[in-house]
């Protein structure tokens, strides 16, 4: 029966001539790599599918036997962030686009901001010994016996809510539930804001809210630790005086506020910096962009390049027109179509009034051909 169903969606994706792939590795129970494999495909109707075709382990996963022409049918790829994945000179991407050079890559962007929270936790050893510490608490509340007590406690001090288990940290896909992906002009507006935090007022903010927090939820410990200055004893012939920082708040400013944002800041630039060229033409398709082309706003020189790969006897010039033509189209189909309105009563008696206005001519437009 899965032979069968395999068998009909290659045949659909042979039909369809063009198609994409989605590929993803994980780890199953038994500690053996599994190797997924997606299509991606217009069928006969116009509707965009998505079919598996392949959950096999990593040795048995090069998808030859399935007798797909991807070295000239396949127009994009698709894997997770992993540098291993996604490299410009080794690894799957670089041997697809050797073969074919018109199969562009498409970012798993819900692996790569997983990536930027990744780097930015690495970057900082307080950071990576805060989660270290937090991963071994987890560890130790995930007992048999402290699980018991802390569901009774749970129980006990909220009757009326579900009973939540302690879970470890997921080392991929932190933030793969987040709708701001969608758009890569979100990209551009966290970048900016991420530059404007970088102040006095804004770490001041920070230092407020917290202890605000702190104090609601009745935590000992409101304040930063002091430093203890420790100072070593100049060698001979050495000038340099060895300057330690001993306010908590400036060390913190200078060693973590800083630090995390301007690694999430280059982090977010340079991870979602590649996939600007191919949203940019998917931007075309956007309410807003057929809304300025119709407007007059002309359309940037390198849209729709990549459609020449694909078809030969295209011509730039006629198919930019076809999208000036389709933008102010839509916009007037948009324009003219009011579901919201249709039942209420003022559009009624409009129309109660312009029917008794066209039937008023047409029985004088008789009238007159009568006469005549």
């Amino acid at each position: 029966m899965g032979e069968m169903v395999r068998e009909e969606i290659l045949r659909r994706v042979k039909k369809a001539e063009v198609f994409s792939i989605i590929i993803d590795t994980t780890t199953d129970v038994s500690n053996l790599e599994q190797f997924s494999l997606v299509l991606r495909f217009v069928n006969e109707e116009g509707q965009t599918e998505e079919r598996l075709v392949a959950m096999k382990e990593v040795p048995d996963s090069t998808g030859f036997k399935y007798n797909l022409d991807w070295t000239t049918k396949l127009c994009a790829q698709s894997y997770d962030g992993a540098a291993s994945m996604q490299g410009q000179y080794f690894g799957p991407r670089s041997y697809v686009q050797e073969k074919n050079p018109n199969a562009i890559y498409i970012w798993c962007f819900a692996h790569i901001l997983n990536l930027v929270v990744v780097d930015t936790c690495d970057k900082y050893s307080n950071i990576r010994n805060f989660f270290g510490d937090v991963q071994q608490l987890i560890t130790y509340m995930r007992a048999k016996k402290r699980t018991a007590i802390f569901l009774e406690q749970q129980i006990k001090c909220y009757p009326s809510e579900r009973p939540c288990r302690m879970k470890n940290f997921s080392t991929t896909r932190w933030t793969s539930h987040d709708r701001a992906l969608s758009a890569i002009t979100m990209v551009d507006v966290c970048a900016k804001k991420l530059s404007e935090l970088r102040n006095e007022q804004s770490l001041n903010d920070l230092i407020t809210k917290t202890k605000y927090f702190v104090n609601e939820i009745g935590l000992v410990e409101c304040e930063l630790p002091n430093i203890r200055s420790r100072r070593r004893k100049l060698l001979p012939g050495e000038i340099v005086s060895d300057k330690v920082i001993t306010n908590p708040y400036e060390k913190f400013k200078i060693e973590v506020y800083y630090v995390v944002l301007d690694q999430v800041n280059t982090s977010i630039i340079s991870r979602f910096e590649g996939a600007r060229d191919i949203l940019s033409n998917l931007s075309l398709l956007t309410f807003d962009r057929l809304k300025a082309t119709r407007e007059g706003t002309e359309i940037p020189q390198d849209n729709f390049i990549a459609f020449m790969n694909w078809i030969p006897n295209l011509t730039l010039d006629n198919l930019k027109m076809e999208y000036t033509i389709f933008a102010s189209s839509f916009i007037n189909l948009y324009n003219g179509i009011h579901f919201s309105s249709i039942n209420s009563n003022k559009d009624l008696i409009i129309d109660s009034e312009n029917e008794t206005k066209y039937d008023s001519d047409s029985s004088n437009e008789i009238d007159s051909n009568e006469e005549t």
